[in-house]
C-alpha cells in the first residue's frame, strides 16, 4: 500500500509586524492570516500528512519546527510566506535541512489582485521579501 508523502509546512509572517502593534492598527489581520493558513493546511491534508506547527516569524521558532521536522522524518518542507517575512528565518530552513527536498509557495490569497488593495491586505499579499 502506498502511503502520503510527508511534508514540513512552514508558514511565515514577519514576527516585527506583531511586535510594532499591527493587530492594534489592522485587528482583522492576524485573522485572516490565521484562516489562510488553515486553508493551506485543509488543502495539503487531502493528498499528504502535513507536519506543522503554527506560524513561524523568528529564527529560534523556524529552529523549534525544524527539530519536529527531523523527528517526523517529513519527505519535503515547503516553506510558505503568507504576508512579508525576513530573511533569516528562510535562511534557517535551508542551512538546517540542505538535505532535503524544499518548495517555496508564494502564496496569495486570491488568484488575482483586486481594484484597489488596503494597507493590510498588501501586506497579507507581499510574501518572502
Amino acid at each position: 500500500m502506498n502511503r502520503k508523502p510527508k511534508i514540513g509546512l512552514l508558514t511565515f509572517a514577519s514576527e516585527w509586524f506583531w511586535q510594532a502593534g499591527a493587530q492594534k492598527l489592522y485587528p482583522d489581520l492576524p485573522k485572516r492570516v490565521e484562516n489562510d493558513t488553515l486553508k493551506i493546511v485543509s488543502i495539503l491534508r487531502k493528498e499528504m500528512d502535513v507536519v506543522h506547527s503554527g506560524m513561524t516569524g523568528t529564527r529560534k521558532k523556524v529552529l523549534l519546527a525544524i527539530d519536529t521536522f527531523r523527528k517526523e522524518s517529513v519527505d519535503l518542507v515547503v516553506i510558505c510566506p503568507l504576508m512579508w517575512t525576513d530573511d533569516a528565518p528562510l535562511f534557517g530552513v535551508i542551512e538546517e535541512l540542505s538535505a532535503l527536498p524544499m518548495l517555496l509557495w508564494c502564496y496569495t490569497p486570491e488568484l488575482s489582485l483586486p481594484e484597489k488593495v488596503s494597507w493590510p491586505e498588501l501586506l497579507r499579499r507581499s510574501g518572502p521579501v
